[in-house]
């Protein structure tokens, strides 16, 4: 992965998941929130708190995150 792809944001809306750039929230991936499936979270690695969203599809994303809090957040907006 490219440091463009590791700096990408997660944003989650009523309708819409997808990935954006930090500095101005330009997309860059979104799907429609109706196709995830889930969200499960993965052994930490180091300090980093990982997790994974998956899609109806059978395909999914990983994600880190500092904080775990912010995983159980996405769990309950997305399932």
């Amino acid at each position: 992965m490219s440091a463009d792809v590791r700096a990408l944001l997660l944003r989650v809306t009523d309708q819409r998941v997808g990935l954006v750039k930090p500095l101005d929230g330009t997309p860059v991936w979104e799907a429609p929130r109706a196709r995830v499936a889930r969200v499960g979270r993965r052994a930490r690695f180091r300090l980093v708190a990982r997790f994974r969203v998956h899609y109806a599809d059978g395909s999914w994303f990983a994600f880190r995150t500092m904080r775990r809090r912010n995983i159980e957040r996405f769990r309950s907006l997305l399932g």
